[in-house]
């Protein structure tokens, strides 16, 4: 790799820092290439991206971001997962992914200049996802709406029920 090269992928690094919303730091010990790409697949359906790089460069990438705190936990193979969309669902892809590969390693990551730990990690991962609270929210919604029409038309349905009673008990 010349020196243009690695100055284009410290600039790549420096943007998609810049623009994330979480970064994951995942060591790969022994992951094999079907392994890694089942990764990159599932972190890319969740809306994330990874990047391989050297260490060296990834900490000149990370200087000057909020996620400068991570580069002490740029040691030995890496491989860095960072979303500017949904956290929640880059976390749990990461978390269930290192759960069924005892190869993959989580320490923890950072949301913005918050740093998480591994039980923080989980925590979030654990959470209902961006989709899901669009849903609960539109569930209650529509709920409190139906409630409303339903106390709307409560008294002209109670006006009827007498009317009809005193249609009847004339006949």
């Amino acid at each position: 790799m010349n020196r243009q090269q690695k100055q284009d992928t410290v600039e790549s690094l420096k943007q998609a820092f810049s623009t994330a919303t979480i970064v994951i730091p995942v060591k790969n010990n022994g992951i094999t290439a079907d392994q890694s790409i089942k990764l990159r697949k599932s972190i890319n359906i969740a809306g994330g991206f990874t990047i391989v790089a050297k260490n060296t460069l990834a900490i000149l990438g990370i200087q000057g971001s909020q996620y400068e705190t991570l580069s002490s936990s740029l040691k030995g193979p890496i491989i860095l997962v960072h979303s500017s969309g949904d956290p929640i669902a880059i976390a749990k892809t990461v978390v269930n992914f290192a759960k069924e590969n005892n190869t993959l390693e989580v320490a923890g990551g950072a949301m913005g200049s918050n740093v998480l730990d591994l039980n923080a990690l989980k925590s979030l991962a654990e959470l209902p996802s961006l989709d899901q609270l669009h849903g609960m929210i539109i569930g209650v919604i529509q709920a409190v709406a139906s409630k409303i029409a339903r106390v709307i038309n409560s008294p002209g349905e109670q006006i009827a029920r007498v009317i009809k009673a005193y249609s009847e008990s004339n006949n």
